[in-house]
């Protein structure tokens, strides 16, 4: 029994080195127009033609984000104030005009004027659980947790930092689709998306089912993580029941491990050796395991373009290229 098991563990471990063999060191390549669209026949369900240095360049592009602003609470006739604080993930999609670009889930950057116990510790809905990272002084905390029916008005206003620069500004949001696209000044140390040679725009109605995919983010604000999957589904199934299936074409399901503070993280996909976005990380399954929901990016990009909410400059032509390129 032994000698067999050893003989397959040969056999496995020699199968798989011939798959995914250590690729030869990268040559030099052009590098091609900004947010390139990808025009591959499909994704693919491996990573052997993926240098790793392709990923370590992606995740430079991904930075947290911290969301916060003051708040009251009168509880019992005393008043208490504070700050709370939500944090997320953004990819850096570009840099024009003196501003950075980033993408983001819309509910790590949403503040709602008032929240109570039940909204700040479960952003649940329909058994899918949101992946933020709520951050509370221990003084709120406790107060919520002692009191069910407590509510907490928020004071002022949001202050936006991402990668370490306040000031953010959302320019363009959607709560069904859940992402906000975020300005931030730029200061010219941080590496857009747009200026990798070897990661690209991707198109999700390309997708199927075990396509391999990379997810990155600030998973529990603890740092930069990268997490390896397939799609699990290239829709979002929601109920099914006889002959009724209801289920959202504009987000998919994939397996990467993906943890709080993932939100509004990037998703990337594989072709030709190249990563290629194709959707953010917004919520996963409570009752699930591994079964993460994703937003399409072309669906997020196509509303951003009704909307026409990006300034002019080359960010704006490349998107508006990647509409035209994939009108239905």
């Amino acid at each position: 029994m032994n000698i067999k098991k050893t003989l397959l563990g040969m056999l496995l471990a020699a199968n798989l080195g011939l798959c995914c063999k250590q690729l030869s060191t990268p040559q030099k390549v052009l590098i091609l127009p900004r947010a390139e669209v990808s025009q591959s026949s499909g994704f693919e369900n491996n990573n052997c033609s993926l240098d790793d240095q392709v990923v370590n360049e992606a995740a430079q592009s991904v930075e947290l984000v911290e969301a916060s602003a003051g708040y009251r609470i009168n509880y019992r006739g005393e008043l208490y104030k504070g700050e709370m604080e939500k944090r997320g993930s953004a990819v850096l999609l570009g840099e024009t005009g003196g501003k950075y670009y980033f993408l983001t889930a819309y509910h790590v950057v949403d503040l709602p004027g008032s929240f109570s116990s039940t909204v700040a510790f479960s952003k649940s809905s329909s058994g899918l659980e949101s992946l933020l990272d709520w951050k509370l002084s221990p003084e709120l905390a406790n107060t919520l947790t002692f009191s069910h029916s407590v509510t907490a008005t928020i004071s002022g206003g949001r202050n936006l930092t991402i990668g370490g620069i306040s000031g953010g500004e959302v320019v363009c949001e959607d709560g069904g689709l859940d992402y906000a696209l975020v300005t931030v000044p730029s200061n010219g140390r941080l590496k857009p998306l747009a200026n990798q040679a070897r990661a690209f725009i991707g198109d999700p109605e390309r997708l199927n089912t075990a396509d391999y995919v990379y997810t990155i983010g600030y998973s529990l604000s603890l740092g930069r993580f990268v997490t390896e999957g397939i799609i699990s589904n290239e829709n979002l199934p929601l109920s099914t029941g006889g002959n009724f299936r209801f289920e959202r074409s504009d987000a998919f399901t994939f397996t990467s491990p993906i943890s709080r503070g993932n939100s509004g993280g990037p998703v990337f996909s594989i072709a030709e050796g190249k990563l290629h976005l194709i959707g953010i990380a917004i919520a996963y399954f409570e009752q699930g395991h591994n079964l993460n929901v994703a937003m399409k990016i072309n669906d997020i990009f196509a509303d951003i373009g009704r909307q026409g909410c990006l300034a002019a400059g080359n960010i704006k032509i490349e998107l508006v290229n990647y509409f035209k390129g994939n009108e239905k």
